[in-house]
């Protein structure tokens, strides 16, 4: 099978929770599936990350962010009915590289690792897609209202 893997944390190397995760369905997934995956990196040890997956044969689809650029994309979506994390989470470059690499390969599955990335695969037609919850926010919130 050939997996678009989009994810809004590089998920390489695995330091951090946010990368943990990916980085295990990435490995899992490309043991027997052609994947590419498509992340944003924010720094040169994810930058080192992605040549690494790309020398063990991960296609890497990557956008470099900064924090200013990803605070004021976020910032914008505040008046709007979408969550700012939508604006933190975009890289219109990348957004327009991801549609572009589905219309050029067929893929046969589509996994968005959390709800900010899904705008990325949105309106793809024929393309079973996935979208993995496990970033709920809401359940952030309500747990954290409990502790306060």
């Amino acid at each position: 099978m050939r997996i678009l893997l989009a994810c809004h944390r590089f998920p390489a190397p695995p330091r951090h929770g946010a990368a943990i995760r990916p980085y295990h369905v990435l490995r899992h997934l490309a043991r027997a599936h052609e994947v590419t995956l498509a992340s944003l990196v924010r720094n040169d040890e994810e930058a080192r990350g992605a040549a690494d997956l790309r020398a063990e044969g991960v296609r890497v689809l990557a956008a470099r962010v900064g924090e200013i650029g990803s605070r004021w994309r976020a910032l914008l979506r505040v008046p709007g009915r979408q969550p700012s994390s939508m604006g933190y989470f975009h890289a219109p470059g990348l957004v327009a590289a991801v549609r572009a690499e589905i219309e050029s390969r067929r893929y046969d599955l589509i996994v968005a690792h959390c709800s900010s990335v899904a705008p990325w695969v949105a309106g793809v037609a024929g393309v079973p897609r996935i979208l993995d919850f496990g970033d709920v926010d809401s359940r952030k919130w309500l747990a954290y209202a409990r502790h306060r």
